[in-house]
């Protein structure tokens, strides 16, 4: 009799035992999941500064070209303009320039 009875205590004991481990296993994997989850918010935050930083760059860069560019003539560019002469709709021959 007592020996039925020490085989259904270490029953217990054992799927107690077991039913611990497998909770430790479920909390080890959790922690896992949220340490990948932490890597991963923490590369896209990055990765958005990134995107960020690239395109403020660019929008300065065009900005900063536009505003130098020329837009009329200064004092010691030489050019030249064609003439066109046209007289009752009619084209003359160019002028020399």
């Amino acid at each position: 009799m007592r020996k039925k009875i020490n085989d259904s205590k270490k029953r217990e004991q054992d799927s107690i035992i077991s039913e611990k481990e497998v909770k430790r296993k479920k909390k080890e994997a959790r922690k896992l999941k949220r340490q990948k989850r932490k890597i991963k918010r923490i590369s896209y935050k990055y990765v958005r500064y990134l995107i960020i930083i690239v395109a403020v760059s660019v929008i300065g860069y065009f900005l900063y070209k536009i505003s130098h560019i020329k837009r009329y003539p200064n004092v010691g560019d030489h050019w030249h303009a064609q003439y066109e002469v046209f007289i009752c709709g009619t084209r003359m021959p160019s002028l020399p320039y």
